[in-house]
This record gives C-alpha cells, structure tokens and sequence, in this order.
C-alpha cells in the first residue's frame, strides 16, 4: 500500500479525520494503532513499510496517549515521508513534539506535523458537549483536516515546533498514571449491563472483559473513555456522573463501524 494511515481514537474523532483522508488519497489503508500493537509481540519491533506514513491521534492533556507513545518507540520507519496530526479541543500542547522527536528517532524521515480542532469528549471533566458544539467543532475539525491533504499529495515538509511546553510532560505523566492506576477503579457496571461486549471491541487497551454477562475493567486503561461513550445501554457510570449524563462520540461513526476499525476488521470497508 502506497499510503497507510494510522490512528488511535477513543470516540471516533481521529478515525473520522482518518476516514476523510483516505477519500482523498489513492491507494491508502486505515489501520488502527492498536490493532497492531496487540498483533505484535511486545518485545518485538513494528515495521512499517510504505511511501508515506500518516499518523493521527487526540492530545491526551498536552501529550501524545501512552499506547500512542509505545507504539512509536517500538516502530521501524521505512517510508520517504511522514505525517503527524494531532486533534484536540483546548490545547494540543507538546503533543506533535514529542511525538515528531519520537518518529524520527525511530527512522522516520521528511516530517510535516498538523493540528486538527475536534469536539471536547472528555466528559468526567467539561460534560457532555451541546449539539451546537458538536456541529461547530465536527465543521471545524474537517475544515482542519482539509487543509493538510495538499500537504500530503504534495510531500509537503515543516519544522519541529518551536512552542515551549515545560509542564506539558508532567501533566501528561501525572493523567497517564491516574487513568492507568486510580481513575479506571472509578468506572462502575450498572444493573442494566446486557454483557453485549461493545465496551470490549471499543477499548484500545483491551482492558475490558465479560464475565458472567457483565463488563469487567482490568489494568492498562488509557482512560480514553470509549467504552462509556460507546454503551447503548448506558450501563456504565463514571466516578460522580450521574448515570443519564450524556455521552458523545463523532456523530459519524457508529458503534458497529468503530469496532470493526478498532479490531481490525475494516479491511473491505
């Protein structure tokens, strides 16, 4: 494949703006982040061979998520140019510096790194986002991403990004370690859960199970809150969220599209 894009997206953001490429790029592949980085053992390397590499993933406070972060160390660039793009709905912070550091470290070469503006999903934190939000920032968002695709038809290069970020780095560690350690112990399974398994094919992490027909979290959340976004049944509650507070992935991508992306299983799509 000539193009491959990979994203990493816990609502549908970055697999939206992933979509929207690939309409627009011949001969060019979505694959999810971490679909590879679960195929592939851990102490092995990931190859990526092809003419160009597109990366998207959403600033997780200021910084690029963990899997996003590992999937970089262990990946063998073997492309003529790369394309990094961050979404994000306050600030992207240091996000496409570290990870344009990270990239090229791992051989990647002709960088050209962009920001793309989405709908603020991190609901424990900001609340569900009004419909007038969701279709203002979704315009914006593909406004953005419009704008990167004669960058990459054109092998378009930028430089590294001179924004000082200093306390980027930790705060990025500080919610890493909290979403991973104290924040996933917050998620409770309600009465209502069906056992349907949507909250397992969501989770990036694979951090989620069913066991005796209920969901069940286990270690590694990237705490990207896919899977209460995603539940149809509502059945999981967040810390003090109450459980009818609202929910919100991308408008465009459906529980049943996002899985089949998530695991893999796009391939005819």
């Amino acid at each position: 494949m000539a193009t491959k894009i990979y994203y990493f997206s816990g609502t549908g953001n970055c697999l939206e703006s992933a979509k929207q490429l690939q309409k627009e790029i011949e001969q060019s592949e979505i694959i999810s982040i971490p679909s590879v980085v679960h195929a592939v053992p851990k102490k092995k390397k990931i190859k990526i061979a092809a003419e160009k590499v597109i990366i998207i993933f959403p600033a997780y406070a200021y910084v690029a998520p963990v899997m996003v972060k590992k999937f970089l160390k262990r990946t063998i660039f073997e492309c003529k140019n790369t394309y990094i793009f961050v979404l994000y709905a306050t600030k992207p912070g240091g996000a496409l510096k570290q990870t344009r550091r990270l990239a090229k470290k791992a051989g990647a070469k002709n960088i050209y790194t962009g920001k793309i503006i989405s709908v603020e999903n991190y609901i424990s934190m900001f609340g569900c986002p009004s419909e007038e939000e969701v279709k203002k920032k979704t315009g914006m968002q593909y406004e953005d991403t419009a704008k990167h695709i004669e960058a990459i038809k054109t092998d378009a290069v930028n430089k590294k990004e001179k924004a000082f970020h200093p306390f980027a780095p930790i705060i990025g560690f500080i919610f890493a370690a909290l979403g991973r350690g104290i924040l996933r112990t917050r998620f409770r399974v309600l009465d209502n859960c069906n056992g349907c398994g949507i909250c397992v094919k969501v989770c990036p992490a694979r951090c989620v199970r069913i066991e005796k027909g209920r969901a069940r979290f286990t270690k590694g959340c990237e705490h990207c809150q896919g899977c209460f976004n995603y539940c149809p049944q509502k059945a999981l509650k967040f810390a003090k969220l109450k459980p009818d507070t609202g929910r919100y992935h991308h408008p465009a991508i459906s529980a049943s599209e996002f899985c089949d992306y998530q695991c893999g299983n796009n391939k005819d799509k």
